[in-house]
């Protein structure tokens, strides 16, 4: 990029040395017309020939004059005085710049050179001052402005503005004290030594790196032919559903193939359709939702099921039919036995899990107007039920008395809802993640987080008992982020390939990292 910004300001002077040597011609031609003019006169030519010449020199001298309107810059010899100056001070920062670097490296005390550095900020904005040899500074070449405010020791302007571990450094060619000045002005101090930890961070990372060597990936697990919708983690199992219509078991404790990051399935389940879109683990068995409008449920595979065994996700073990369109969102209260499912047809079907309700799983079947439920989520306990629906309203339903006691409207349709004890983490196409109190649904912070900007939208949602929220946007971007420091983010990570307009998919918690999917059929596992 530097060398391309280079290369067009080279270009620039080129083009105003053309014009600069064309404006010159032009007066050259005056001149000479000026000479045959006077020549003519010396020689005693006639009147008539003399008004000739004149009336040339005049419209030569005119043309000069529009050339010189249309035509500014500097001179050919200021071009290249200029030209050798630029060089000359590029070649002494650089020397200077191969001291500090030597004297970083060794641990050797800087030299005051030559010359100035200027700090970053006169840099970029082009204002430099230059050094004479007595130490004054004034306008033009490189050097300190005059008026800065930053504190100097003994020629070190320090810059530690940042929450990070930023350093700038910059020598400075002070001028010489008098005795007068020596009485009045403090001892100067040694120049302030960098460890060893942070010269090494500074001189081998870049500031993203810095950033995202919190979180790396340390696996990939393959398994799905399309677009990976969602996950679901318990203990060391996780499940996850994608548009092939595969629910595929993984086993997070297993260790990846030899020389790979990545693993086989334990189970591969079979029997949808049409694309899985949800899925949910069970205590032994996994549940899915897809585009064929039904939920289908499969038995786990034990401990001494092979990889290779695939006999027990052939079909699935259990069937819930009742909706009419696709099914969004499932949810699971194991405690009570209770599945829910939320579909495109504005309905959330309420099922049992018992095998002894085989015949009649359906136990109700709640709307709310023509609002479309998008994701269910239930309490550990089974309780209550929260549903967010593409108006941007969340309800809070209790089981029990099927009354919604809390309602609260977050302004935009809700792609996804996590919980953590009493906090839930609300992500919405609006790319803004509101964190709500479960009990009251008063909002924990008064703007929420806002984690991806337009035309992109938070997708995915998880948040963590260490006050840490995890987000996944249609972007590719997985982000980390800490709800009491909500305006940036902890860490950013770009770890999907985006596939249309969609990126990552579903995020999770779990195995001491964090779990994303995405629209590439991948499943990657982050951890610090």
């Amino acid at each position: 990029m530097e060398w391309e910004v280079e290369r067009i300001r080279l270009k620039a002077k080129i083009s105003a040395s053309e014009k600069r040597i064309a404006q010159l011609s032009t007066l050259y031609t005056v001149s000479q017309k000026h000479v045959a003019m006077l020549e003519t006169m010396l020689k005693g030519g006639t009147k008539g020939e003399v008004k000739h010449v004149a009336s040339e020199v005049k419209q030569a001298a005119n043309e000069a004059r529009q050339a010189v309107k249309e035509v500014s810059g500097i001179g050919v010899a200021d071009i290249v005085e200029v030209t050798r100056g630029t060089r000359e001070r590029g070649r002494k920062l650089l020397e200077q710049c191969m001291e500090e670097i030597e004297a970083l490296t060794n641990g050797v005390d800087l030299q005051p050179p030559e010359i100035m550095a200027a700090p970053l900020e006169s840099l970029r904005r082009g204002e430099f001052s230059s050094v004479n040899s007595k130490g004054d500074t004034s306008s033009g070449s490189l050097g300190v402005p005059k008026d800065t405010d930053e504190p100097q020791l003994n020629g070190i302007i320090e810059s530690d503005r940042s929450a990070s571990d930023s350093l700038l450094l910059v020598s400075a060619h002070m001028p010489k004290r008098t005795s007068d000045d020596e009485e009045s002005q403090p001892e100067q101090r040694p120049i302030r030594r960098i460890s060893e930890q942070r010269r090494r961070r500074r001189m081998s990372l870049t500031v993203d790196e810095v950033d995202n060597a919190q979180w790396h990936e340390t696996r990939v697990l393959a398994g799905h032919m399309d677009c990976v919708r969602a996950i679901s983690v318990q203990n060391d199992l996780m499940a996850s559903a994608a548009d092939d219509g595969l629910v595929v078991i993984w086993d997070l404790a297993q260790k990846p193939r030899a020389r790979a990051r990545d693993m086989a399935p334990k189970s591969i389940c079979r029997g949808h359709l049409a694309a899985a879109t949800s899925v949910v683990l069970g205590a032994d068995c996994v549940y899915a939702g897809g585009l064929d409008s039904t939920v289908r449920a499969w038995t786990l595979p034990t401990d001494s099921t092979s990889a290779s065994d695939d006999v027990t996700g052939v079909f699935p073990a259990r069937e819930f039919v009742g909706h009419t369109d696709a099914v969004w969102s499932v949810a699971l209260a194991p405690r009570v036995s209770l599945l829910a499912s939320a579909s495109a047809d504005a309905t959330c079907r309420i099922w049992s899990t018992d095998s002894r309700m085989s015949s009649t799983p359906l136990c109700a079947t709640w709307t709310s107007g023509k609002q479309v439920p998008t994701c269910v989520l239930f309490t550990d306990d089974g309780a209550r039920l929260t549903i967010g629906y593409d108006s941007g309203t969340v309800d809070v339903r209790d089981m029990a008395a099927a009354n919604n006691p809390v309602m609260f409207d977050c302004g935009s349709r809700i792609t996804q809802i996590a919980r953590y004890d009493n906090v839930y983490a609300v992500a919405c196409v609006s790319g803004v993640v509101h964190l709500c109190d479960s009990r009251t649904g008063a909002s924990v912070l008064s703007t929420g987080i806002s984690a991806y900007p337009k035309p992109h939208v938070v997708t995915a949602v998880d948040i963590s008992s260490n006050s840490s929220v995890v987000t996944g946007g249609s972007d590719g971007v997985v982000k980390w982020w800490d709800w009491r420091r909500p305006l940036t983010s902890v860490c950013e990570i770009r770890a999907h390939k985006q596939k249309a307009d969609e990126g990552v998919c579903a995020v999770a918690y779990a195995a001491g990292g964090v779990l994303s999917a995405g629209a590439d059929s991948l499943i990657k596992l982050f951890q610090q």
